[in-house]
């Protein structure tokens, strides 16, 4: 899906804290994402870093990443 994406796209996305990921890893956490019972679960990426660093920035982390813990 995300072959279409220019590098203003995905520069955009690194930003934001998603990391890429490769075709093989994907499919496995989807494979993965599929024989577990839950509604919630999103198999992906997060660079921990530039998540942190915005967190810090803005003082709070964004609410739907608040309960990663």
């Amino acid at each position: 899906m995300a072959a279409s994406l220019d590098e203003a796209n995905l520069r955009r996305i690194a930003r934001e804290g998603v990391a890429a990921l490769a075709a093989e890893e994907g499919l496995a956490l989807f494979d993965a994402a599929m024989v577990v019972d839950a509604a919630v679960l999103l198999p992906m990426h997060l660079d921990v870093a530039v998540l942190r660093a915005q967190a810090v920035a803005a003082g709070s982390t964004p609410a739907l990443l608040r309960a990663l813990c």
